[in-house]
């Protein structure tokens, strides 16, 4: 189980997000031909406290999520639809056992956009702690 993965599913057990993407969600980068809109969601960092005893075992993973769609609007209003799915979520997972999660959005929030103005993207960043 990773922090990317436990996004990937959470985003996918939210009605909101799925009625924009479908299943599109997946690991950065997005396959070459993908329909859009989509979501990339990529691993920026992971840590996990040290205790005198050892490893706390509730790793903390930054992930960045990336909204990509043809216009510029609606890259903007898939992010939107991401951030209303994660907000207070505690996710808990089909595995077995089950591992929980819960996500805090984090500053980092931009768009950008390829330079034939084919795709437009918004980057939003979340922290992920998991057990």
């Amino acid at each position: 189980m990773s922090g990317v993965s436990l996004t990937i599913n959470a985003l996918l057990a939210q009605a909101g997000v799925t009625a924009l993407v479908s299943t599109r969600v997946r690991p950065f980068p997005l396959p070459q031909g993908e329909s859009l809109p989509a979501i990339a969601v990529a691993m920026s960092a992971e840590d996990e406290e040290q205790l005198l005893s050892g490893g706390s075992q509730y790793p903390q993973t930054s992930v960045q999520i990336h909204c990509i769609a043809t216009k510029a609007s609606a890259a903007i209003d898939l992010g939107e639809a991401v951030k209303n799915a994660l907000r207070d979520l505690l996710y808990t997972s089909t595995d077995s056992p089950p591992v929980k999660a819960s996500f805090q959005k984090d500053p980092v929030d931009f768009t950008d956009f390829a330079d034939d103005l084919s795709t437009h993207r918004r980057v939003m960043a979340y922290s992920v702690r998991w057990r």
